[in-house]
C-alpha cells in the first residue's frame, strides 16, 4: 500500500507542475525489470495553426515526461495514478525462471478499427505479463496525428501491461518512436530477460535515414553498403548477447522482415534478413523468432526452431503463396491464413505453449516449443574442450598410422 501511495505522489508532483499542458497521451508503463519501471505520459507543448488556400491545420507539439521507479521488489504488482489523468498497474519481472504468459502481434497500421479488435481480444485474456509488437505501429512514424490514432486504440492495454516494440519501416526511424518508448540499450536493438526467457529484439530496417526520406533515396541507401555494416554491428552484438545468456530456459527473437515468407513480392527481402542474422540464430540453437511486415499469419519450422509471422495487427491482409523461395530446403510450412491475429505464450517449465488467435477469439493453431537449453550448454562444454574425446583419438590414430608406413618403407629399402 506504501509503495502505491509513493507512486501516486511522484506522479501527482509531476503533474502540478505542468498542470497547464494537456496529456496527449498516456500514463502508460514501460522498461519493467526486476526492480524498476519507468511511467510516461506525453502532454502538447503548444499548437501551432496554419491558414491559407482555403484550408486550416492545427499541429501539435509534444513533450515527453517520464518518471524512473527504482527499488521495487521483483514479480510485485504496483499501481499508478497521474493527476488528472487515467491510472494503470504493472507487474515487475521475475529474478529466475517462473511461468508467466506474453502476447505478440504486429502491423497495427492502417486500421485503427481492426487493431481495436486486436487489442480488445489481448486485454481479455488473463495474466498478460507484457505485449511484443513486431513493427509498424503507425503508417508514418513522423505523423503525430497517426501516433495519436495509435495510442488512442493501444493505451488502454498499455496503461496495464509492459509494450515493447520493434522498429518496423513505417516508422521511419522517427524521432517520435524513440520520445514515446523507453527501451533497453540503444532502443533500436536491444535485450532483456523476464522469467526464463531472454528476450531480443533486431532492428532489420535501413539505419541513419533522415526523416522525410522519399522511398528511391531509402532504396539506395538498403542497396549501399550502409545497410551490410549496420548488419555486421548487430551481428557481432546479437552473437555476444545470446552466448552470454546460456542460463535462460528461452531464446524469443523478434523483428520486423520475416526470415521466411510465402509472399511472392517479399523474397529478396526474407534472403537479405536470413544472409544477416539466420547463422547466429542457428548456432544458438533460437527457439523461438516472430516477426511481422506480411499481413497474414505464418508458422515455419525448420528442425526444432519456429518462425511465426505475425502481421495481423490492422494493415490490410495479404495473400498468401504455397513456396518459400530458393534457399529454404529444410523449413516446413506448417499452418498459414490469411486473418487479423495474435499470438498468446505460455511459458511452462521446458515448454512455450502458443496460440495463435484471431480477433473473436477462435484459435488458428496451437502448438509448442521444446527448450534446447540443454542442448546449448552440451554444446558449449564440448566446444570448451576443443571437440568429442573420441573424434580426437581418430585423428591421432590416423597420424600414428601414417608414421607406422612410413618406416616400414625405410626398411625395405
Amino acid at each position: 500500500m506504501l509503495k502505491t501511495i509513493l507512486l501516486f505522489l511522484a506522479l501527482a508532483a509531476v503533474s502540478l507542475a505542468h498542470a497547464a499542458d494537456p496529456i496527449l497521451f498516456g500514463p502508460y508503463v514501460q522498461r519493467v525489470e526486476t526492480e524498476k519501471a519507468t511511467v510516461v505520459w506525453i502532454t502538447s507543448d503548444r499548437t501551432v495553426t496554419l491558414e491559407g488556400d482555403g484550408q486550416s491545420q492545427t499541429r501539435d507539439n509534444y513533450r515527453t515526461n517520464t518518471i524512473r521507479f527504482d527499488g521495487l521488489k521483483p514479480d510485485t504488482e504496483y499501481r499508478y495514478k497521474l493527476e488528472g489523468g487515467a491510472e494503470g498497474k504493472f507487474r515487475t519481472a521475475p529474478d529466475g525462471p517462473k511461468n508467466f504468459r506474453f502476447v505478440v502481434y504486429g502491423d497495427t497500421r492502417s486500421n485503427a478499427k481492426v487493431h481495436k479488435s486486436v487489442v480488445d481480444a489481448i486485454r481479455r485474456q488473463k495474466d498478460v505479463s507484457l505485449v511484443l509488437n513486431s513493427g509498424d505501429l503507425v503508417s508514418h512514424g513522423t505523423i503525430l496525428d497517426h501516433w495519436k490514432e495509435f495510442f488512442g486504440v493501444a493505451e488502454p492495454l498499455m496503461r496495464e501491461t509492459y509494450y515493447v516494440p520493434c522498429l518496423g519501416n513505417h516508422e521511419d526511424n522517427a524521432k517520435e518512436y524513440f520520445d514515446f518508448f523507453d527501451l533497453p540499450g540503444n532502443e533500436e536493438h536491444f535485450s532483456f530477460n523476464w522469467g526464463g526467457v531472454h528476450f531480443v529484439a533486431l532492428n532489420t530496417e535501413a539505419p541513419d535515414v533522415p526523416d522525410g526520406t522519399d522511398q528511391m533515396a531509402e532504396s539506395k541507401i538498403w542497396n549501399s553498403d550502409i545497410m551490410w555494416k549496420y548488419f555486421a554491428k548487430q551481428r557481432e552484438w546479437l552473437d555476444k548477447d545470446l552466448s552470454l545468456n546460456y542460463g535462460a530456459d528461452f531464446f524469443v527473437v523478434f523483428f520486423h522482415v520475416p526470415f521466411y515468407d510465402s509472399k511472392l513480392s517479399r523474397r529478396e527481402p526474407q534472403i537479405e534478413i536470413r544472409m544477416a542474422f539466420a547463422d547466429i540464430l542457428e548456432k544458438h540453437n533460437t527457439e523461438l523468432v516472430v516477426t511481422g511486415h506480411t499481413h497474414n499469419y505464418q508458422h515455419h519450422q525448420k528442425g526444432m526452431s519456429h518462425f511465426v509471422v505475425s502481421g495481423g495487427g490492422g494493415a490490410s491482409l495479404y495473400d498468401l503463396g504455397d513456396s518459400l523461395g530458393v534457399g529454404t530446403e529444410g523449413v516446413e510450412i506448417v499452418k498459414q491464413e490469411k486473418v487479423n491475429n495474435f499470438l498468446v505464450i505460455d511459458m511452462e517449465g521446458w515448454k512455450l505453449n502458443i496460440q495463435a488467435l484471431r480477433p473473436d477469439d477462435s484459435v488458428i493453431e496451437t502448438f509448442s516449443v521444446e527448450s534446447q537449453a540443454g542442448l546449448r550448454l552440451v554444446k558449449r562444454r564440448v566446444d570448451s574442450i576443443g571437440g568429442l574425446p573420441w573424434e580426437q583419438d581418430e585423428d591421432e590414430e590416423d597420424e600414428e598410422e601414417e608414421v607406422e608406413i612410413e618406416y616400414e618403407i625405410e626398411l625395405v629399402k
